[in-house]
């Protein structure tokens, strides 16, 4: 594929040995073409506060059991008992699903970081930043994949960086 114009290219390695290194992936951006997205998902209602205290969930200050799947969509769960899901992809549709059920939203990052850049979660939420049916955000599935691993030292930026928004 002929390119036009200046464009970084980025290999990812793990190694599950002695001195052997695989890619774990590549990525190769234009320069001055960042994936960012179209959008920002607008809402008149205030972000929700979730606190954590000790072993109990508390969502705008009352108990809150998050009874939760992976993967599909909000409309799928409507009068199901469930509460919470994370989506396969997250989109304005996918929060208007979730404005109409009220089943909240816990979008996946496993994206930016099984392509090692926690310094990036900040762009992959900025879409959806303090938008009401956001309950929380899954930073990566699986960190200590055999082959796929996000060393502990991201998952402690990307959680620092999101702590920070």
């Amino acid at each position: 594929v002929p390119l036009r114009g200046d464009a970084a290219l980025r290999l990812y390695f793990f190694s599950v040995g002695e001195g052997t290194l695989y890619i774990d992936g590549a990525s190769l951006v234009l320069k001055g073409k960042e994936d960012r997205p179209p959008y920002r998902v607008e809402s008149n209602q205030p972000p929700r506060e979730v606190e954590i205290q000790g072993n109990r969930i508390f969502l705008d200050g009352k108990p809150f059991f998050p009874i939760g799947v992976y993967l599909g969509k909000p409309s799928m769960l409507e009068e199901t008992g469930f509460n919470v899901m994370m989506p396969s992809v997250m989109n304005p549709e996918i929060i208007e699903e979730s404005n109409k059920t009220g089943i909240l939203l816990t979008p996946e990052l496993t994206g930016v970081m099984r392509a090692h850049l926690p310094w990036q979660v900040d762009v992959a939420i900025e879409p959806f930043k303090g938008h009401p049916n956001i309950f929380a955000w899954y930073l990566c599935d699986e960190p200590d994949h055999a082959m796929m691993t996000v060393p502990p030292a991201e998952m402690r930026l990307a959680t620092r960086r999101i702590k920070e928004i």
